[in-house]
């Protein structure tokens, strides 16, 4: 049996396993996220955050690709859609919050609170957009990806007064980038 949740508690909820942890962090993350939890099948629910968390190494066969975690939410999706728009899962309602959690970390992230990363698991060739996502450090972030990659529109906004905030660049150095308080 390959599902075993409390396996994977160090992938989620904890947050002790976050996109920054060290490479050996990372592949023994990816190995469990791959042993323990059933992707194809959405069990448990809350194992796309744990994939996301875990990130995606080419060079590691037991990685998920960010579309790998898509396609997993899609089919799950459709297996499991309820008539009132909610997926089922069983043992209650709060692990669905996995399938919304997953999605939000793929489009940003704040891994430890200490920056935030945009499209830090979105795949590159996908467009998507977000508006006002909450992350760590009371900060509402928006931004767009089109299908070639280019990031644009990147808005920060701190609900909070006077607070520094750190924002890796998604465009890799590349490009003008203007910022305005």
């Amino acid at each position: 049996e390959k599902s075993d949740f409390f396996s994977l508690y160090p992938l989620f909820p904890s947050e002790v396993q976050t996109l920054n942890a060290s490479d050996d962090g990372r592949r023994t993350a990816q190995v469990s996220s791959w042993l323990y939890a059933d992707l194809l099948n959405g069990r448990p629910v809350s194992v796309f955050a744990m994939a996301v968390r875990a990130g995606y190494d080419c060079d590691n066969p037991f990685s998920r690709s960010p579309q790998q975690i898509l396609d997993g939410l899609k089919g799950m999706l459709k297996k499991l859609f309820g008539r009132n728009q909610l997926a089922y899962a069983a043992g209650g309602g709060i692990e669905n919050v996995g399938v919304t959690k997953a999605l939000n970390e793929m489009l940003v992230s704040a891994p430890d609170g200490k920056y935030i990363e945009i499209f830090p698991m979105w795949p590159r060739n996908l467009s998507a957009s977000f508006e006002n996502l909450r992350v760590k450090g009371a900060l509402l972030v928006s931004a767009n990806i089109s299908a070639s990659g280019n990031v644009s529109d990147v808005s920060v906004t701190s609900t909070l007064l006077k607070q520094r905030v750190r924002v890796m660049s998604p465009w890799g150095g590349k490009g003008n980038v203007r910022v305005s308080c």
